[in-house]
């Protein structure tokens, strides 16, 4: 019973939860600033687009578009230039257009394109509207757009996505609302004067924009009738009827950094804790194995070390020594060998224990041994310490009880040992032998903190949080549950010396007939025969006398 609280933590599990743990604090981090844009597969001959823009008060735009071709490798590009465009320069070259619209240059690695746009905002009562889009006849105007089909007049040029940044320089841009027409994964974030997005160009074709704006940044635009919400809904349903799709752009979701932070930290200080543990642990047992034991001979001690109680002793041990062991039956047995309580019958398939009515256990863990010997209806009338205490008893109208085994515990079994494993963790703790572990403590809180905190502050790891603090919770919990409770300085020394004695009891040859000992032998065995159960020696007895179906090893 006892001997799985004492033991240590498995060092697989924890490994495991700190991995777990460490994965969700990573999780957390890579979304506190991630990518706006990721390109599956980029087209070759074409890097990226980059448009650029001012808005003056009178409703021009001047525009800059930049080419990255991502070498220098000479090629022919062909600009399409919306109507009425002017002042159009490549490369900050004043250049030619034919018709107004349409221009060929050689170009090599870069290539910026810039002119002034007239008349593309419309000023309303409400704000203002900029249109980068031309629908004509239920059709698409990819001439009228932010930028013309690029790989349509790019030579060589082949296919993939294009990744589109771009950035519009106006007053109050956080106010500015963005759509766009052959764009999609766009991203966009403002500030009190520019705004930017960033997108992919999947299709190669033409990429529109609309934008609304405040009326004030086109104070010198005469004001139209109508709303501009009226009229970003009839362009918007043009441009749907001509078959295309009008998006508008998301805003990055970012983890959050504070969150993060707690989370490093805290994960640090479990990961430090532990740390510090396992080496003090090490260190502590290093020293106690240098000490050695006086009277140990082979690693075997063949003198009882004190007159710590049977029970302690087997809790002391814990899994250091492995087979067939029961603390509560060692003490049945310790308890019958001083005539507290007495066997009849010397038949392992029948047997009877007595408890007197007015017996009494000279240490707190024997008291309950009793008390649930004598069950649940009568465990309240055994508190009596007199010499008198039969006569109290036999005045007060009670009973010795009999139980009859085997088994001895019957349907009591299982409560009676969950009653005297808490009994004996609070007598092992009032003698100083054992105390809460702190690290056992902290485990589930901040298991549960970190998974919390992975939760607020993740974004693309939230389902994995909510997992994390869930399987990470429980597994905290078990693993708190199996090492809340530890060895002081003084309890690794005595596991140390009964460690020892426990191993001589079981492999002296001398001691072979303790393995085949009933429990009434005690009468001739001694008091060897109570250690014997404790410590894995008397499997018979254990047989015989232990409250759990299964014993314990």
């Amino acid at each position: 019973m006892f001997v799985r609280t004492v033991r240590l933590v498995p060092t697989i599990v924890l490994l495991m939860l700190l991995m777990l743990l460490g994965t969700l604090t990573l999780v957390t981090w890579s979304d506190v600033d991630p990518e706006p844009v990721r390109v599956s597969g980029s087209v070759d001959g074409l890097r990226s687009i980059t448009w650029a823009a001012t808005v003056s008060p009178a409703g021009r735009l001047a525009v800059r578009i930049t080419y990255d071709f991502g070498d220098d490798t000479s090629r022919q590009l062909s600009v399409r230039l919306p109507d009425g465009a002017r002042y159009f320069a490549v490369n900050d070259v004043p250049t030619e257009a034919s018709t107004g619209v349409y221009a060929t240059v050689t170009v090599s690695g870069t290539a910026t394109v810039s002119y002034e746009l007239p008349g593309a905002v419309t000023r309303y009562r409400d704000g203002a509207l900029l249109q980068m889009v031309g629908v004509q006849d239920n059709s698409f105007d990819g001439d009228e757009a932010l930028f013309a089909c690029p790989r349509c007049y790019l030579e060589p040029s082949g296919y993939g996505d294009v990744p589109v940044f771009g950035s519009l320089a106006v007053a109050g841009a956080e106010q500015v609302g963005l759509s766009f027409v052959q764009l999609s994964s766009i991203r966009a974030e403002a500030s009190p004067t520019e705004v930017r997005f960033a997108g992919i160009d999947r299709s190669g074709d033409a990429v529109a924009m609309l934008a609304t704006l405040s009326s004030a940044v086109v104070s010198d635009l005469p004001v139209r009738d109508g709303t501009v919400a009226q009229a970003l809904a009839t362009t918007t349903r043009q441009i749907e009827d001509a078959g295309e799709t009008v998006r508008r752009p998301s805003v990055p979701e970012h983890g959050s950094r504070p969150a993060a932070i707690a989370m490093t930290a805290l994960l640090g200080a479990m990961v430090a804790l532990v740390l510090l543990r396992t080496i003090w642990s090490v260190g502590s047992r290093s020293a106690q194995r240098a000490a050695g034991t006086p009277d140990a001979v082979g690693g075997m001690r063949a003198m009882r070390p004190d007159d710590l109680e049977p029970a302690l002793a087997g809790a002391m041990v814990g899994n250091a020594v492995r087979g067939d062991r029961s603390v509560v039956a060692a003490t049945v047995v310790e308890l019958a060998r001083r005539g507290v309580i007495s066997f009849s019958g010397n038949d392992a398939r029948r047997f009877t224990v007595t408890v007197p009515v007015g017996a009494t256990g000279t240490t707190a863990f024997e008291q309950a041994v009793l008390d649930c010997l004598r069950g649940p209806t009568t465990a309240a009338t055994t508190t009596v310490t007199t010499t008198d205490s039969a006569d109290a008893a036999d005045a007060a109208g009670l009973q010795s009880v009999v139980r009859v085994g085997p088994p001895l515990w019957g349907k009591d079994g299982p409560a009676a040992a969950k009653t005297l494993q808490r009994a004996l963790v609070r007598e092992s703790m009032r003698q100083k032998l054992t105390r809460i572990s702190p690290t056992a403590v902290l485990l589930v809180p901040t298991t549960l903190t970190i998974g919390v905190l992975g939760i607020v502050g993740a974004v693309g790891g939230s389902v994995f949080a909510w997992l994390v603090t869930v399987v990470g919770g429980l597994i905290a919990l078990a693993m708190a549950t199996a090492g809340a409770v530890v060895l002081t300085a003084p309890g690794r020394a005595e596991q140390q010396q009964w460690t020892s004695y426990a191993t001589w009891l079981c492999t002296e040859p001398g001691n072979a007939h303790l393995a085949h000992a009933d429990p009434w032998d005690v009468d001739t065995v001694g008091e060897i025969l109570a250690y014997a159960t404790a410590l894995g020696a008397a499997p018979q007895v254990v047989r015989l006398l232990s409250p759990r179906p299964r014993v314990q090893r």
